[in-house]
């Protein structure tokens, strides 16, 4: 067997790529016919790699060749070492016309995790092999990387002065507390509010303002993202104002309530930026189409709901 990379590196993929055949096709003549070989120069090369490799992949029945199990073995594993080479080639012509290996976006915590997962779905078959990376930002953190040159595409809920919109999704806002909470049932006052826990998000901008948006209470948790929000208010007696899609099950199902009075919905308008201008890359031009594709929408927010929102 293959004990040793020099041993591994006397096989040539041309080699493999006759393997395959003769195993597909079910014979040495059939096989060199595949790939318009010699029936000698086949041969001959099946009989190296055995050689090579301490494995018989070949057998006599008759006057032809067949392959053994072992062969048809080597030749499924030949297969992927074939694809994972074709792809190597093609990632070589992809960096050369400049196409990036790797992307770097900004989502806004606000928004559910099925809003890009979509988009990549509809990317991942144009991604020639790119890969990924999705980093977390709140508030002024997602405004902040909307002008970072650093990211190749940004999804924020907070459009920087300046900034071109292109709005993907609407995210609402909705006050609610855990269902026992007495607050369900009963109107409340501004004091009572006040002096009960609020769970609050992390702001993750450089310079995160103390005392932003809808911040009642001096009592606060404050949680990484709204998925840990969510946990925590679900666990406490306490308040938050919390994006719909993340809880819309919790209130269907009776986990969490509307403070009562229903409060007016806060809504925030998510925009699709690339920080980099005309100087975007292919790789992201391709994802942000998929993002437009999935999401993409014709309206533009009017500025006193985008004003309204960043209140949120």
């Amino acid at each position: 067997m293959v004990d040793s990379i020099d041993t591994f590196a006397r096989i040539s993929l041309d080699q493999w790529v006759m393997l395959v055949a003769v195993v597909e096709e079910g014979g040495v003549h059939a096989g060199a016919r595949r790939v318009g070989r010699t029936h000698s120069a086949v041969s001959s090369a099946m009989g190296k790699l055995q050689h090579v490799l301490g494995v018989e992949l070949l057998v006599t029945r008759g006057r032809q060749s067949v392959p053994t199990d072992a062969g048809r073995t080597m030749a499924r594993r030949a297969r992927q070492l074939l694809a994972r080479a074709a792809g190597l080639e093609q990632l070589a012509e992809t960096l050369d016309r400049g196409w990036e290996p790797q992307l770097r976006v900004a989502v806004d915590g606000l928004l559910h995790p099925s809003v890009v997962g979509q988009a990549l779905a509809r990317f991942e078959p144009h991604s020639r092999g790119s890969r990924v990376a999705l980093e977390h930002v709140v508030k002024s953190g997602a405004a902040a990387a909307a002008e970072d040159p650093r990211y190749d595409l940004v999804l924020t809920g907070t459009l920087p002065s300046g900034v071109a919109p292109c709005p993907v999704a609407r995210v609402a806002f909705v006050p609610v507390v855990g269902a026992g909470h007495p607050f369900v049932s009963r109107p409340w006052s501004s004091p009572e509010l006040d002096d009960e826990l609020q769970i609050v998000v992390a702001d993750t901008g450089p310079e995160a303002p103390e005392d932003q948006g809808w911040l009642r209470a001096d009592r606060r948790w404050t949680a990484p993202d709204f998925f840990t929000a969510r946990a925590l208010l679900l666990s406490h007696r306490a308040f938050a104002v919390l994006p719909l899609p993340w809880i819309e099950a919790d209130l269907r199902d009776g986990r969490l309530a509307r403070l009562a009075p229903p409060q007016r919905d806060l809504e925030l308008v998510v925009h699709l930026v690339s920080p980099r201008g005309d100087s975007t890359g292919p790789c992201a031009r391709r994802l942000r189409e998929a993002f437009l594709e999935v999401h993409g929408s014709p309206w533009e927010p009017a500025r006193t709901q985008q004003e309204g929102a960043t209140e949120a």
